[in-house]
């Protein structure tokens, strides 16, 4: 018989372990020098926290390997750092902060396989709990921008976006605060399926033609002063433009303005990003 690895994962044969090991070393260190710790948490959580309101939700379960274990209990493989470390900081109320940790590791996720993606991946994470939200988030950013240097990498640039900011304008355009997670999980499939194929995805949810042209045109916005005019009203709006203020001058100061480019087609689609987002190109 052959045996092949499962869909979506695969072998390191040892040529390629070492330079991926080297890579690792190099982040590891990088993170390190920025004053992070190391933290572990297990390959699997109990389901009733990966599918919290404010870690994946109900609907995550389509989207991560979730099983039962021999007692009947419900779980889920980790699909990212940040539930388990949220977890860690509530069981372990007396943890001295500013928490600076990070975590290097697998995560699972029952996503279509495609080029460059699959269902078991690595990431390398930093988080900060207990600082103020704008400089904890330009941090991270700095800390990205170092490793990639470290790597040997020149040309990037990271895009800096704002849930509240995204959110704010949703709710002045006549969105239901309900519908809200629906719509940024449609909006958040863009670079994946194009504009046209959002589009008729917000149709089935009620949003009509008018308002899906407003969205479309708002998340096109490249420059901040341009989207705090259309959320100045709500204070959702105004706690995001402050931050991603504070996000972009906090990165000039650490010598990475160049860098932090605003761009509000960055959504996220889960519930538990509230701020300031960002994805590194």
């Amino acid at each position: 018989m052959k045996f092949q690895t499962p869909r979506g994962t695969r072998d390191f044969l040892p040529e390629d372990m070492i330079k991926r090991q080297k890579a690792l070393d190099i982040i590891r260190n990088v993170f390190e020098k920025w004053g992070f710790d190391p933290l572990e948490t297990p390959a699997f959580e109990d389901w009733s926290l990966l599918s919290a309101k404010q870690g994946g939700g109900e609907e995550i379960k389509n989207e991560i390997y979730y099983f039962k274990d021999k007692s009947d209990r419900e779980l889920g493989l980790r699909f990212d750092f940040t539930v388990p470390l949220a977890r860690v900081v509530a069981s372990n109320p007396n943890l001295p902060k500013p928490f600076r940790r990070y975590q290097i590791g697998p995560v699972w996720r029952y996503d279509r396989p495609g080029a460059g993606r699959y269902r078991e991946f690595y990431q390398a994470d930093v988080d900060v709990i207990g600082a103020a939200a704008g400089e904890a988030d330009a941090l991270c950013i700095a800390v990205a921008c170092d490793c990639l240097k470290a790597l040997g990498f020149e040309d990037f640039f990271i895009r800096v976006s704002s849930r509240k900011i995204i959110e704010a304008f949703l709710l002045a355009a006549g969105i239901k605060k309900e519908k809200i997670v629906g719509v940024l999980r449609s909006i958040d499939k863009m670079d994946k399926i194009g504009e046209k194929s959002v589009s008729d995805e917000l149709k089935t949810k009620d949003v009509g033609t008018r308002v899906i042209k407003k969205i479309l045109e708002f998340i096109k916005i490249k420059k901040l002063p341009d989207a705090k005019k259309l959320v100045d009203k709500e204070k959702l709006g105004q706690e995001g433009v402050q931050e991603i203020e504070t996000v972009l001058n906090a990165c000039s100061s650490f010598g990475i303005g160049d860098y932090a480019k605003f761009d509000l087609s960055l959504v996220r689609g889960l519930e538990y990003y509230t701020g300031t987002v960002f994805e590194i190109n």
